[in-house]
């Protein structure tokens, strides 16, 4: 280890510790949505159920976010129905 350099064991800790604020404030900020009105890009039918459509809104990116379930037909707003 370099002089100066944190322990592998210091590093894996902090990395814990600012996830786990990442993930709070991802979690309050996907709480706010529920039951709000926003526009959506419907990208087909939900795996889970034929009943719900899938899709994002313009701050969901497809390779990092989840999706927008979509339980309001084929409108062009959706309600956003649930939060990760």
């Amino acid at each position: 280890m370099m002089e100066g350099q944190v322990s592998a064991k210091t590093v894996a800790r902090r990395r814990r510790q600012i996830m786990a604020v990442q993930r709070r404030i991802n979690r309050e900020q996907n709480r706010a949505l529920v039951g709000t009105r926003l526009q959506v890009l419907a990208e087909g039918s939900s795996p889970e159920t034929e009943h719900l459509l899938v899709g994002r809104h313009s701050g969901q990116s497809p390779e990092i976010d989840g999706v927008t379930y979509i339980n309001d037909g084929w409108r062009a707003r959706a309600r956003s129905s649930r939060s990760r």
